[in-house]
């Protein structure tokens, strides 16, 4: 979903199969704004994913007039105290994290601040199981977060499909994206 890619040469032969991030970007915006939020912090891992999605995201959010603060870590940072303070000392209406695998200590944090789970939004690197995994043994702990999830909405034909080639898979993100990729 990288926005770099767009700027592959085309004897290169490079095909899209997955929506750019200035998509999710913008989608992202438009969720928190049916929140009425006014005021929104965005975190995000620096780097290649993190970093453009992050610039995306909140100049959709100030196209529509919504305020963003954007808040770059370390995805190796071992201690996110300091980040959460960051992200909510001017006490945003919604938090946008853009992460992976470390989202969950930083959610953590953002909770044990106060905020609220109807107030925070994920990008697609938070959508998969490990997230859920990391609060296993606190039922409810996640209810009410928002996100997105780019791509095409997999039927449940084609995911039948799958199971019958790999009955282990568990998650269909970017699957038909994959196959069109393949197939291409």
């Amino acid at each position: 979903t990288a926005v770099g890619f767009e700027a592959v040469e085309q004897d290169q032969l490079y095909f899209r199969t997955s929506p750019a991030d200035d998509l999710q970007g913008q989608a992202l915006a438009d969720l928190i704004a049916q929140s009425g939020a006014a005021k929104v912090s965005v975190i995000a891992q620096e780097g290649n994913y993190g970093l453009p999605l992050a610039l995306l995201t909140s100049a959709a959010l100030e196209r529509i007039d919504i305020e963003a603060q954007q808040t770059l870590y370390n995805p190796e940072t071992v201690d996110f105290n300091a980040l959460a303070d960051a992200a909510t000392k001017t006490t945003p209406d919604a938090v946008v994290l853009i992460g992976f695998e470390e989202s969950g200590q930083i959610l953590a944090e953002l909770l044990r601040r106060g905020l609220r789970t109807q107030q925070i939004y994920l990008s697609d690197g938070n959508a998969s199981d490990a997230l859920g995994e990391q609060f296993e043994g606190q039922p409810n702990e996640l209810d009410g977060i928002r996100g997105i999830q780019p791509g095409a909405d997999v039927p449940l034909s084609f995911r039948q499909r799958l199971l019958r080639e790999d009955s282990s898979i568990n998650d269909f993100s970017f699957g038909p994206e994959t196959y069109d990729a393949v197939i291409v």
